[in-house]
């Protein structure tokens, strides 16, 4: 029931259950206390007439509104008129805080100034009530207009002119704007102006606690959970601080008497629209400092480039191309027509400007063909490899079906293939691993996370790649062949690059570096982290699509927007997890 419904109900009808010295008293003419539009229209004639001193400060609190009836009723008594009511006590738990924006009552000796001329203006009426939206409470926010006697008013259209041809009279110069006009705060002294700490999305003012609340929300979930969350805030906030000051109120003042819950009002409520205009235009606001702190990545000796159309697609793109560099730092994520990598070389050159310089350029293809041409003109001593999990994807996605059984057993022999594990560390950890009663063969993520692997002698690779996929070929299976024509293909395709060392470490490069130190049978091993490749640049491609929502569609701004914002916070993550990096 909104409160309007609940006021004018309880005005038609009798409350039950009063004593009957009150209900006595209800028998006479009622003198309600005045609605909250009411109380505030006092607040302005009171702040009108320097009545309410608001030095220093914008916001006027409301009485104790358990005083406030008290003293009321205790008149009353005395006139003989009947006592309040749970409609006048319903309009004493409505009454609102209100924020004032009047900076010559607040700041004695400061005047507004008319952001044309930049002459001092003259106040004048009072600017129609708006609601304050916040996390904690719904304030009430008045401002005045102020008028410029010194510049031209706004040219009004023809037809509503009262001079010219009709001979009407002319009107005086002037110009009217509100005190919390952009142009209006800026020549205020910064002493005063920093006080207007509020956002002003158009029909919406909120406090900034709720634009910071979207914004950590919004790469997490959708706009209408946003939302629904917002609201939720607010619900709690009217229960605490006024559907239970008003029942506080009227069992204290009437006694044991029902009265109806007065609910949150609907032009309270803020909706999935505005919660996604509102973050889309704090974006563009905060657009420079993103886009400084995203140029401020300088990467390190290992850059990976790629694409990804799911992300792309859910930002009504087709491609969204990525750079990152071996720590994990993301140092380019840009939207794109199409995945040529003749498309992204004005971005690669941007990062060349701003100071990245890699000796190694990982990429998914086109490792001997146009990546070439473009990374030796942009960064001519880096060398450009292959990815080693795209190599292997080119083959895997050829089968003839993931669910085969023997299809795992192939993906393992050519990782197998590729790599080579350093056998000093790898027999350690398997001697370690029995001392510590852990028997059977040592998983590939333990082998992975301790012991050192490369990517070297091409020629090897291609021998084994090769026995991998004749050994794999007529090897029998309950579920059929595991292997196609598109197997064969896509390795024919492939092997060239595998004997021109397209997928061996670059030399004179570590690829790997170490970590924590951890004890296994008593004995101590390092993590291992890899630069090697684009897994990374993978699994952050994942993240990306979290961040647009598993089913979100957006327009380009506020999708550009949720990725610049998650690129951000991933960075500050690797840096809180490396600080050392």
């Amino acid at each position: 029931m909104s409160v309007q419904s609940f006021l004018k109900r309880n005005a038609m009808q009798p409350q039950g259950g009063l004593s009957a010295t009150v209900a006595a008293a209800h028998a006479g003419p009622v003198a309600a206390i005045g609605s909250p539009d009411e109380y505030i229209d006092k607040v302005k004639r009171d702040i009108d007439a320097n009545r309410l001193d608001l030095k220093a400060n914008a916001t006027v609190m409301q009485p104790c509104p358990f005083a406030a009836a008290e003293a009321v009723n205790d008149a009353r008594r005395r006139s003989g008129t009947s006592l309040l009511t749970a409609d006048d006590l319903a309009h004493l738990a409505l009454r609102p805080v209100v924020v004032a924006w009047v900076p010559e009552k607040i700041y004695p000796g400061v005047s507004v100034k008319c952001p044309n001329c930049k002459r001092i203006a003259s106040p004048a009426r009072w600017c129609r009530t708006r609601i304050l939206h916040g996390l904690e409470r719904q304030s009430a926010y008045i401002t005045k207009e102020y008028i410029c006697y010194s510049c031209e008013a706004e040219p009004r259209p023809k037809h509503a002119r009262g001079d010219g041809e009709a001979g009407g009279p002319k009107r005086r110069k002037q110009r009217a704007f509100q005190a919390d006009a952009a142009g209006a705060l800026a020549l205020l002294p910064p002493v005063v102006s920093s006080t207007w700490r509020w956002v002003n999305s158009g029909r919406v003012l909120c406090e900034a606690g709720v634009v910071d609340f979207v914004r950590a929300l919004a790469t997490r979930t959708s706009w209408s959970a946003i939302a629904e969350a917002l609201n939720e805030l607010k619900e709690a906030a009217w229960e605490r601080q006024v559907t239970q000051l008003h029942m506080d109120l009227c069992k204290t003042l009437l006694g044991d008497v029902y009265v109806d819950a007065v609910a949150l009002p609907s032009e309270h409520r803020l909706s999935a629209d505005w919660v996604r205009n509102m973050y889309v235009s704090d974006a563009e606001k905060r657009h420079r400092a993103v886009s400084t702190e995203l140029s401020a990545e300088k990467g390190d000796d290992v850059l990976a480039l790629d694409w990804t159309v799911d992300a792309a697609a859910r930002c009504s793109s087709s491609f969204l191309f990525n750079a990152m560099d071996g720590q994990g730092h993301l140092l380019m994520s840009s939207l794109t027509t199409n995945c040529s990598p003749y498309g992204v070389k004005n971005l690669l050159a941007a990062l060349r400007q701003r100071g990245v310089a890699p000796r190694v350029v990982y990429v998914d293809c086109e490792c001997c063909g146009s990546w070439r041409a473009i990374i030796n003109e942009i960064w001519p001593t880096a060398s450009i490899k292959l990815d080693g999990m795209h190599a292997i994807r080119r083959l895997t996605r050829t089968t003839t079906s993931t669910q085969n059984p023997l299809h795992g057993r192939f993906c393992a022999a050519l990782s197998a293939a590729i790599y080579t594990y350093d056998s000093d560390t790898l027999s350690r950890l398997q001697a370690a691993q029995r001392r510590q009663g852990q028997r059977g063969r040592l998983t590939t993520r333990a082998r992975n996370k301790y012991v050192p692997r490369v990517i070297v002698d091409a020629e090897r690779i291609a021998h084994d790649i090769d026995e991998v996929i004749e050994k794999f070929r007529g090897m029998p299976s309950g579920a059929g062949p595991l292997l196609t024509t598109a197997t064969q293909e896509a390795w024919r395709d492939l092997r060239p690059h595998v004997l021109a060392g397209c997928l061996c470490d670059p030399p004179a490069m570590q690829m790997n570096t170490t970590g924590s130190p951890v004890t296994i049978g008593g004995e101590e091993f390092q993590t291992i982290r890899t630069l090697r490749g684009a897994s990374a640049l993978e699994g952050f491609q994942t993240h990306q699509k979290q961040w647009l929502g598993c089913l979100g569609r957006h327009a380009a701004d506020a999708g550009t927007a949720l990725l610049a914002d998650g690129a951000v916070r991933w960075n500050r993550k690797r840096r809180r997890e490396r600080p050392e990096g």
